[in-house]
Order: C-alpha cells, then structure tokens, then sequence
C-alpha cells in the first residue's frame, strides 16, 4: 500500500508541475485552470482505475482503455522533464540582459516547442518499442560437448496490452535465431491471466531441441503464483525454482531462482539460494545461472566458479532519462559484464512494463553461443638427468591467452615440481596431494604437488575454476575425483 501511496503522489506532482507551467505559460482564466487540476487529478489515478476494470469487459475495450492510460504515462514523462527544463530556462533568462532574454523561448512559444519534442519522442519510442536488436555474445569452455546457441528471452510482459500478432511476430522472431535452448528470465506476464491462454499456445509452437526452461519474475508473483504456473506450463516453459538441472549430453547445467518479490525478501535472497544450491553445482559443467534481477553476480555467482549468469528486470532503463534513476539502484543495468572469466549478461527485455515506449534502451533478443573449446593434449616431453622438462620454464611462457590450451592455463615442470601456469588470473596453480597427477601424460619426473594463490585470487583457490583448466588436460579420474572434494582454503606453500 505504501509504495502506491508513493507512485500516487509522485504521479500527481509530475501533472501539476506540468499544468502549473502550462498556465504560467499560457495564462488561462480561472475557471480554465480550475477545470485543468480536476483533469490532472483524474489522469493522476487512471493507473489505477485501468486495474479495476471488471473481468466480465470486452477484451477490446479494456485494451484501448490501457494504451490511452500509459500512452499518456510515457506522454507526462516527456512533458514533466521538457517543462522541468523550461523553467531552468526561464529561471537562467531572469538573470540575462534583455536583449538575450529575448533569444531564449519562454512563455507559449516555449510551450509549442516542449509539445513538438514530446510527440516526436513519443512517436519514435513507439517505434522503437517494436525494434529487437539482437545482442550476440560467444564464450568457450571445454566443459560443452557440443556447440550450443541459447536465445534469452525476458520481460515479454504478456498481457492486454500485448496484441496477438506481436506475440506471434515474437515467436517467428526468436524461431528463425534457430536456438537450441530458449531461456525466459521472468517477467513473462504481466496482467489479465483470463486472456492470456492464446498468447501461452503461441509459445508453445517453439520447439528448440533442448527445450525451453524459465524463472518467475516478480511480475509473475503479482498476478498469482498458480495462475504464473499454469501459463507457463500451457507454454511448454519448464519452470526453475531454486533447483538446478542438466541437460543430457551437453556438459551444460542450468540453475533457476525466483524473484524476491512484494519485498518480502531483500537482494541476499540471490545469494541465499546460490549458497544452497552450492553443493550440486558440477565442477565439471558449464554452470549457466537464470535469475531474474542482476544481483548476487558479484556477491556470490563469481566466487562459486559459475560461469554465466543471465538476468533482465531493469529494462536497461526503457526510458531515457529515467536509465540514470535505474543505474542508482542497480549496479549492472544492461549488456554483458565480465569478471574473473565469469559472465553477466543483462537483457533490456523484449516489451517493456507501463508505458509502450522504448528510448534509449531497444527492446532486444539475445544470442549467447556456447563454444565447446577443445582440450589441448601436451606434446611427448623430452627429459634429461638434473634438468628441467616440460613445455617451457616460467621465464619462458607465452603471453596470456597464446599458450598451448590457449587463455586457459600451461602446463610444465620446474625442476621436480609439476606446474600448473594459469595464464586468465596470472599466477602458478598447483594442486595439493595429487602426486604424479601429470607425471604419467607428460613424461616427466614424478614430483610434490602445492597450492601457490596470488594476491588477485584474495587468498582463496576457487577451486570450480582450477578445475575447469585441469578438465582440459589428461588427468586420471582418481585425481580429479579428488580434486571435487578439496577444502575451499589451502595453504600457500609448497608440499614436497
């Protein structure tokens, strides 16, 4: 109740400080103006006369009913930052000379030109609104068995607002991507569960061979959680809910989180359920996280060795200026974002929610390729008695990203120790306990293995991500089931 008290109020400051100028710029009479605050009133709660509109109404009609109410929402947006600029302008031009008052546009020739802004803005985000782009993002691991095109799709926002024709225009779109798997990152529906049965059978039509998995969105926990899932299983989308799972002879496995929606939980939820989650996360995967708002990336995604996670939520702000509020409340707003060789990608969506315009952030549909980078098998090693063997010494290793398991990691041996170069984070990892664990593929001399953690790791081995270079290379399974059941902290010494 307290945040539409809030949006009420805030609605309503944006009419007035816009009629206000308006009569400041035109000077109606009284009674003129007194019929304006009744009409910015009226307009201030048609947002929420539009959600009381009986079920029992034609579809029709409630759908012209909805356009008029945000059409005019995105329409007030405009006016109220044109006007908050204009009276900028009309307070600079009290300050200047008056022959360079004059120059400036105040009064009705201002209002004409604040109107011939809006509309133009307006009509190009209509537009705009229409237009997928299609963000492309590629990324190799060598845990992928086979090469994977993965569409992301988020915030549809099905409802009456959303034409039929859209939504098959929609489904065309994303088939001729010819995806793989298709992920649906919340926000799927929106309003009116009584009309969207149609919409959910159009979905249903896309058959990508590994199917079609989804997360609930908070959208999807305000028109009901029984109705959400009954939409999303007459649309053939497997939902996720705080679970994980694999897909068959991919190396792929996805993990699916709610929203914590109504406010009920906080930002942590993420990273809460990523906690519990942890222990089936498989090192030898590609672990590809859905969740619907970008957060616990950095906090929890990153640390557990999770290699992408996709989000959407924020609409990359869909309305230019209000991307800059948007960046106060989320640090990742839209597009691809890296870190330790783990990813973020947030989607802008596909609709939008309120008003049916799109500026400064296109609608898009994303493409992730999913490369499977092929494990690099060490060349027969040459060795003599005393002397160091191997692919090369540490003065002698190539650039990062040029070795022979190319931007993963080298190894070779220095003296008796076998090594374990990661070329991403820049620093020797070595694996404790595991003796011999390259002795016998590369031909060297036997040796003690050890951990050695740079400063960039902060002292802890993330050990998903040593194990994603070591999937590559030819270790025995003994050694690598051991290495699934290392601590996550290890000493930084050597171990002879």
């Amino acid at each position: 109740m307290t945040f539409f008290l809030i949006a009420g109020l805030v609605y309503f400051g944006m009419h007035t400080l816009v009629w206000g100028r308006i009569c400041a710029q035109l000077k109606p009479g009284r009674r003129t103006r007194r019929l304006g605050w009744l009409i910015a009133a009226f307009l201030t709660i048609t947002p929420f006369l539009a959600h009381f509109i009986p079920a029992t109404w034609p579809q029709s009609p409630v759908r012209v009913a909805w356009w008029l109410v945000y059409l005019w929402m995105g329409t007030i947006f405009y006016l109220f930052w044109l006007q908050l600029a204009g009276l900028g302008v009309d307070l600079t031009a009290r300050l200047l000379r008056p022959g360079w008052r004059a120059r400036l546009p105040c009064g009705g020739r201002q209002l004409r030109l604040i109107v011939l802004i809006t509309a133009l803005t307006v009509g190009y985000g209509l537009y705009a609104a229409t237009q997928w782009t299609v963000p492309r993002l590629a990324i190799e691991s060598p845990h992928i068995l086979r090469d994977t095109r993965v569409v992301l799709v988020s915030d549809t926002h099905f409802g009456v607002m959303t034409r039929q024709a859209w939504v098959d225009r929609l489904v065309a779109f994303i088939r001729d991507l010819d995806p793989d798997l298709v992920l649906f990152a919340g926000d799927q529906v929106n309003d009116h569960p009584e009309w969207l049965a149609p919409k959910a059978r159009a979905v249903a039509g896309l058959n990508p061979p590994l199917g079609k998995f989804g997360v609930l969105g908070n959208h999807e926990f305000y028109v009901g959680l029984e109705i959400s899932r009954d939409f999303h299983e007459l649309a053939g989308i497997r939902l996720l809910r705080n679970e994980s799972l694999v897909l068959p002879e991919t190396g792929i496995q996805l993990l699916g989180i709610d929203d914590p929606a109504w406010g009920f939980r906080d930002r942590g939820f993420n990273v809460q359920q990523l906690a519990r989650l942890a222990p089936e996360i498989r090192p030898d995967h590609f672990t590809l996280v859905v969740a619907h708002r970008p957060w616990g990336w950095e906090e929890k995604t990153v640390p557990l060795g999770i290699d992408l996670q996709v989000s959407g939520h924020t609409h990359g702000g869909q309305l230019f200026p209000f991307n800059w509020l948007v960046r106060l409340h989320y640090k990742h707003v839209a597009g691809h974002f890296e870190q330790a060789g783990r990813h973020l990608f947030v989607s802008t969506g596909a609709l939008g929610w309120g008003p049916p315009l799109r500026v400064g952030a296109r609608p898009e549909i994303v493409v992730i390729e999913l490369l499977r980078q092929e494990p690099w098998h060490p060349p027969a090693a040459s060795s003599a008695s005393g002397a160091a063997t191997g692919i090369g010494r540490l003065d002698q290793l190539p650039e990062p990203g040029r070795g022979a398991l190319p931007g993963r990691g080298l190894v070779h041996h220095e003296g008796d120790d076998d090594v374990l170069f990661d070329t991403d984070l820049q620093h020797d990892l070595f694996i404790p306990d595991l003796e011999d664990a390259f002795a016998p593929s590369l031909g060297g001399q036997p040796g003690g293995l050890a951990i050695e953690v740079g400063p960039d790791v902060g002292g802890r081995t993330d050990f998903a991500h040593v194990h994603g270079l070591l999937a590559a290379l030819p270790i025995c399974a003994k050694h690598r089931s051991a290495l699934q059941h290392m601590q996550t902290t290890v000493e930084a010494s050597r171990v002879t």
